[in-house]
């Protein structure tokens, strides 16, 4: 999948799973990774977190599937500070 960001009407991020995959290794603010049982085996779980976005009127957060196969999200949220 991709997730593209907009903040305040400007694109931000807009890049793969393994793309962001790839700036887990040089960037703090992007972790992003697949779920393993105990053997090491993957799971089918993505996780992707986005921290520290900073913005003045609006943040738009789109999915797009690239994949062709369904994808279900367990687990959507987002968390603020004022």
């Amino acid at each position: 999948f991709s997730l593209r960001v907009i903040l305040d009407g400007s694109d931000f991020f807009n890049q793969t799973y393994a793309r962001y995959k790839e700036m887990t290794q040089i960037t703090k603010c992007i972790a992003a990774f697949e779920e393993r049982d105990e053997e090491g085996n993957p799971q089918g779980k993505y996780v992707l977190q986005i921290k520290d976005l900073s913005f003045v009127e609006s943040i738009v957060l789109s999915v797009k599937n690239n994949t062709g196969a369904s994808i279900t999200f367990e687990c959507l949220f987002a968390k603020y500070r004022k």
